[in-house]
């Protein structure tokens, strides 16, 4: 019995330490989009009505429906991105493949992205990525937020134009 005991308030504390490590985790994430936001809202009306959050990632919407400007932070990496992540997966592979063939002209503006058709899931991603940066070394922040703002502001202005383009086939097409 008393080796039940001891056992079951190990366990307790393992999960105690766990759900702690999240709340920290939750922090450090809130605390980073504040500062973000803080510092891009001046720039662009993209997020401006977008809140910090405990999650890796926010999005702004794009004018397409379950297509997304996303922001996303993690232990190795800052991440923009155009996510399409529409509930039709054909739908998500049309919006991927029109952006694709315009990928020279945007590429342009924006400079080298990593093209994710993302042929075994629903969803497709466009991104440009910092890595060997971390969301848990505070002085790592202003080298992701520099490249943050400066890669989001790229993304807006080369995928936009398209994007209202590619929304009128869809619903075009929908209507079919």
């Amino acid at each position: 019995m008393e080796e039940y005991t001891i056992k079951m308030a190990e366990k307790a504390q393992e999960e105690q330490s766990t759900q702690e490590e999240q709340v920290t985790r939750h922090k450090i994430r809130i605390e980073f989009w504040k500062m973000l936001l803080l510092k891009l809202n001046p720039r662009t009306t993209l997020f401006a009505n977008v809140s910090p959050s405990k999650d890796h990632w926010i999005t702004a919407g794009s004018g397409v429906s379950g297509v997304g400007f996303v922001f996303s932070i993690g232990k190795s990496f800052a991440r923009t991105e155009i996510y399409m992540s529409r509930s039709n997966t054909e739908e998500n592979k049309f919006v991927f493949d029109k952006l694709l063939l315009q990928k020279d002209e945007i590429e342009k503006q924006t400079g080298a992205l990593e093209w994710e058709r993302l042929e075994n899931k629903k969803a497709c991603r466009i991104k440009q990525e910092l890595l060997n940066v971390s969301l848990y070394e505070k002085d790592d922040w202003d080298k992701m937020a520099d490249f943050l703002i400066a890669s989001m502001i790229k993304m807006e202005t080369a995928f936009k134009k398209s994007l209202q383009s590619i929304n009128k086939e869809l619903k075009a097409e929908l209507k079919e």
